[in-house]
């Protein structure tokens, strides 16, 4: 793994939610003001009126949206992958968009010529596919926005639009005018648009019309069909639904259930700004470097579930109350078709993603396919259950629909070598939206106040479980420009690689574990490559002396006065020789081929950067070898059960459950800085240890920046040591203890800033404040270490 490799995980980390954030504010605003819209035209146009206005769009978007998608999804992959070639690719598609529009339009005549509908219905259809025809175009050049990136463009133009809709469509309700004045208006809106998206366009310096070929046409379409039939399915299995309900029910019960699918839709391309700014990333990384593509999905998946299980819970709990509100009392059926719908939400969101997903790993066959079984599977159970059970039933069919793509889909990215995980992902919100929803029942009241009450204990659940990461975090602190605790340090200039390992040792008064330490490595790497390194931090007894006497071949810095943990060992890492480096307390001692197994284990794994091993007490019980992100939830839990644990190893009961956690070698979120190898590559990377850290601490802390950085940290149970835990620590307990918060003060300061250092301190002094010894020692320490708190900034 190579250092600007491992930099790509966090920079395109950053990305994707800068894109995210703006694209998903835009549908935010874009959404909610069309469904405000929407809810407005429901009210003042009535059931039936309404659902002539919803037809117009399914039924024209049947023809015309799923070219108009396609050829923007399509624009948006190749000018992504090939910027240069963004002139040619416009002139190219225009032009066969022009060819199929004419198409579609006969079509569309034929069509409608063959349906007896009245002179008023045929108005409507023919202003609303004049604007979805102008939206077309405007949609291939917002695509060209998406694959240079231009979201805070896209994010303008997308809330302009929805705005100017709403404001004077409101007002041509308001005045009394009818569904053929209001349909002209977003006619209108839709010329306006496509004009300013052709002037933001020319800015980009790529509009200017190139002639066009007939073998690049030729190849064009080939290519993008794919994607436009993709698409079409899709279509076909999300709305078609209200279709076949015009034609079977009639306006007044499409009218009904477009209510409520309006607000399930609204909610789904909102969150699809996450899948519009990925998009372009995905397809430019994934012929390049599967590794990050596979972590993008990773992270992206886990945010839309847990943006989605919630909402899901949310409209299936409010959805009577909040259709009630928002259409009226005219619309007493769409309630229940929006609790149906809701069940499913958090699948069509994820649906929606994954094949995208597809599309960019060029997989364009299987997403054919697979939307080509949802959408049979949807008209085929429709044409069946509409009949018998009405609108109900076809909610019921689109939330099937969706269980039956998701399996499809999880399928389909095991074919590709794409990890679903899912459980491991949603178990923590589904937890959340879990205690959420009992809270919502239990205290049900009005909408707003219901509503708030969810949202607040559904967050604080999600905090509790320590759901977001300390990938999030910097990310977030990032964004919003505050200092990040990723290392920028410059890359220390280390002595080139000359041995296979270097074994670093910083001793402080304990020269007996020391040499039984040395005699260990020594009987265990007779035949091994190596360097022993040993930091003596001013131990003031004997220690230098018997090393200079007993062990004259290792290399021996002697410093004056006690600098610490991290500073010792990065002395010792600047003058390494090692392609390998390890970095062992002074109090182990080394078992029968232990470390070599472990440098063997790091061979086999080169994008691991920090390797630990299965600590053991002199008696062979299992010690803490690993652990998981620090924080409150993990203060309180290590309180509660892992001290306990560990304290009690010999125990039946105990040996079970540790040898248990310790069977298998893993990821890790860090390793006990008892033992600990790296790669030479991964400690240059992040700038060697953070000397702010004394003693205590700096274990978790370089695992983390080493994870920051993109590089793995793993345990293995292959390979272990004997700790004699606690040596030095013991010789001055009290100042141990003290240096123990100091540093534990300073880590929550780094990775959760202010707000996180002011919680700890409160907590700590509250800790602190009750303990009962009399003994002056207690006194003092307590003393002293209360006031350590008080004045830590």
């Amino acid at each position: 793994m190579t250092t600007s490799k491992a930099h790509n995980n966090t920079q395109t980390a950053q990305r994707l939610v800068k894109n995210s954030a703006w694209l998903f504010f835009a549908e935010a605003a874009a959404k909610l003001t069309a469904l405000g819209i929407q809810i407005i035209a429901a009210r003042y146009l009535g059931d039936k009126g309404y659902g002539m206005f919803s037809y117009a769009f399914v039924g024209t978007g049947a023809i015309l949206n799923f070219i108009d998608h396609g050829l923007r999804t399509y624009i948006t992959r190749e000018i992504s992958r090939n910027p240069e070639k963004a002139r040619d690719l416009l002139s190219h598609i225009f032009f066969l968009k022009r060819i199929i529009t004419f198409v579609s339009v006969v079509i569309l005549c034929i069509a409608y010529s063959l349906i007896p509908f009245d002179t008023s219905s045929l108005i409507v259809i023919f202003l609303i596919s004049c604007a979805m025809i102008l939206d077309g175009y405007t949609e291939i050049y917002l695509g060209v926005f998406r694959a240079f990136e231009k979201m805070k463009e896209i994010s303008a133009l997308m809330v302009a639009q929805r705005l100017i809709f709403f404001m004077v469509g409101l007002g041509v309700l308001a005045l009394g005018f009818g569904i053929i004045e209001f349909c002209f208006t977003f006619l209108l809106v839709s010329v306006l648009s496509f004009f300013t998206v052709q002037r933001f366009t020319n800015r980009l310096q790529i509009s200017a019309p190139k002639p066009v070929e007939a073998g690049t046409l030729r190849n064009t379409f080939q290519d993008s069909k794919f994607i436009c039939l993709m698409v079409l399915f899709t279509y076909i299995y999300f709305r078609i639904d209200s279709v076949l309900i015009f034609f079977m029910l009639g306006k007044a019960e499409t009218g009904a259930y477009t209510a409520a699918f309006k607000l399930i839709e609204s909610m789904a391309l909102l969150i699809a700004g996450i899948r519009g700014a990925l998009f372009p990333i995905l397809s430019k990384i994934y012929s390049k470097n599967t590794d990050q593509f596979q972590n993008v999905w990773k992270q992206a998946s886990r945010f839309l579930l847990i943006i989605g299980l919630p909402l899901s819970a949310g409209f299936t709990l409010l959805g009577s109350n909040l259709t009630k509100i928002l259409y009226g009392s005219a619309y007493q059926v769409t309630g229940p078709l929006l609790q149906i719908m809701a069940v499913a939400f958090f699948l069509l969101i994820l649906n929606e993603f994954i094949a995208y997903l597809l599309l960019a790993a060029n997989q364009t066959g299987t997403a054919i396919r697979i939307a080509m079984a949802g959408a049979l599977f949807n008209i085929t159970l429709n044409i069946i259950v509409i009949p018998r059970w009405g609108v109900k039933g076809a909610a019921c069919v689109a939330s099937l629909t969706e269980v039956i793509l998701f399996l499809l889909f999880c399928c389909a990215l095991k074919k590709i070598n794409i990890t679903m995980h899912f459980f491991s992902r949603a178990w923590k919100p589904i937890l959340a939206t879990v205690g959420m929803s009992l809270m919502m029942i239990e205290f049900a009241g009005s909408l707003i106040p219901t509503f708030l009450l969810g949202v607040g204990v559904y967050f604080f659940l999600l905090i509790l479980f320590q759901t977001f990461n300390e990938f999030d975090i910097l990310v977030i602190r990032n964004i919003l420009k505050l200092k990040s605790p990723l290392q920028n340090k410059p890359t220390p200039d280390l002595p080139e690689a000359s041995l296979q390992l270097s074994i670093i040792i910083v001793s402080f008064k304990s020269i007996d574990y020391l040499a039984r330490c040395l005699q260990s490595i020594q009987s265990n790497l007779k035949n091994f490559e190596h360097e022993v390194i040993v930091i003596d931090n001013a131990s003031e007894d004997e220690s230098v002396a018997v090393l200079k006497r007993d062990f004259p071949e290792i290399i021996l810095i002697e410093n004056e006065k006690n600098l610490g943990f991290s500073t010792a060992n990065n002395q010792g890492i600047a003058i390494s020789k090692g392609r390998y480096i390890l970095l062992l307390n002074n109090d182990t001692e080394v078992l029968p081929d232990s470390l070599e197994t472990m440098v063997n284990t790091m061979k086999q794994s080169p994008g691991t950067g920090m390797l630990g091993c299965l600590l053991l007490n002199p008696d062979h019980t299992i010690q803490e070898s690993f652990g998981g992100k620090l924080g409150f939830t993990q203060e309180f839990l290590r309180k509660a059960f892992f001290n306990k644990l560990f304290r009690h190893s010999d125990r039946p009961w105990a040996k079970i459950v540790l040898n248990w956690m310790h069977a298998t070698e893993k990821d890790v979120d860090w390793i006990r800085g008892t033992c600990m190898l790296f790669q030479r590559e991964a400690l240059a990377d992040v700038g060697l240890m953070d000397e702010n850290f004394f003693m205590y601490f700096e274990d978790v802390d370089i695992s983390l920046q080493l994870r920051l950085k993109g590089w793995g940290v793993r345990f293995t149970p292959k390979a272990s040591i004997i700790h004699y835990q606690g040596i030095s620590g013991s010789r001055l307990p009290y100042q141990t203890a003290l240096a123990q918060k100091k540093s534990q003060l300073y880590f929550y300061k780094k990775y959760y800033g202010q707000w996180g250092l002011r919680l700890l301190k409160f907590y700590l002094a509250c800790k602190f404040q009750i303990i009962s010894k009399n003994d002056q020692e207690a006194q003092n320490f307590k003393r002293d270490i209360l006031a350590m708190i008080k004045n830590y900034h």
